[in-house]
């Protein structure tokens, strides 16, 4: 009974303090949505796909004889092995690479009990990992919320390194323990005084470039709809999977886009394009270069 009376009191604890912003959103976009980016967005990819579904005309039917197909791995599971790697990478990359010390003895660890609860925590892991791999590369903002729910181990991690040393007759394991601490404490403060969300200043400084030099209504195809909703243009999707140089370009002409936009994450889901560059079809307009030195650039479709 108490979890009945549990759960709409957590909702609540939420609804009470966000309801002032929800209630301006509303206001402001008479819509219903945690953010006037996410509208922004749906709106895009609904005029898209409202586009593509006009565009589409009947066939006439043919009757189609019955095709035996080679004996191959499905698709499904050639991204999953693809993407695979990079969902682990971004998990470990959002627990912190200093934690991986405490990681790797908490996972490994001598377990007495609590077994069972444990593995529900793997299974969470598992889950968010592996559902990710089937679609995207993932990103470490999508690991960012699993990590507490991990953190579990690097917690077991500390006891257990500290059995670890009292078996080797360590002196003082309690002091070795505080040391390495202390250290991984000094490694993180650096990354504490960063700003989270550097990559945004870097994404609105193209965003004004594109609202000041580009007509109100360039269609910019990328990879992220962010500098194209910062610019307020209308945001054309760069075609999913490793698509062919050719691909990307007819794409953007059959569209009518006339302006590409490209950035670090470009060449990973579309090498063959960014190794192709420069060519007669396309023609670089601007080019901007981060402090990390990452460079995003904005390429003109010629006809």
């Amino acid at each position: 009974m108490w979890k009945l009376v549990l759960i709409p009191g957590l909702v609540f604890a939420f609804l009470i303090p966000s309801t002032p912003y929800l209630m301006h959103i509303r206001k402001e976009t008479g819509h219903w949505f945690i953010s006037k980016k996410a509208i922004w967005a749906q709106a895009q990819f609904t005029a898209i796909g409202r586009a593509e579904r006009e565009n589409v005309r009947p066939r006439p039917l043919k009757k189609q004889t019955p095709v035996e197909k080679p004996f191959g791995i499905p698709p499904q599971v050639k991204t999953f092995i693809r993407y695979l790697p990079f969902t682990v990478y971004h998990y470990l990359r959002a627990y912190h690479f200093t934690l991986w010390f405490f990681l790797f003895f908490g996972l490994f660890r001598k377990r007495q009990k609590g077994l069972r609860d444990e593995w529900f925590l793997v299974s969470l892991v598992l889950f968010h990992v592996c559902s990710l791999a089937t679609f995207i590369p993932s990103t470490i903002r999508f690991s960012v919320p699993l990590v507490p729910v991990s953190l579990f181990w690097a917690a077991a991690g500390v006891l257990e390194f500290e059995r670890f040393l009292k078996t080797r007759n360590a002196f003082h394991p309690d002091r070795w323990i505080f040391c390495v601490i202390v250290i991984i404490l000094l490694v993180q403060l650096p990354q504490i005084a960063r700003p989270d969300r550097r990559h945004r200043e870097d994404q609105k400084t193209v965003g004004a470039w594109l609202r000041q030099n580009t007509p109100d209504s360039a269609e910019i195809m990328s990879n992220s709809p962010q500098q194209a909703f910062d610019a307020i243009r209308r945001f054309v999707p760069l075609p999913p999977g490793r698509r062919s140089y050719h691909d990307v370009v007819h794409l953007a002409k059959e569209k009518g886009v006339r302006y590409i936009l490209t950035d670090k994450n470009t060449r990973e889901t579309s090498p063959e394009f960014m190794d192709s560059i420069p060519s007669p079809d396309v023609k670089e307009v601007y080019r901007y270069q981060n402090r990390k030195g990452d460079i995003t650039a904005l390429y003109e479709v010629h006809d």
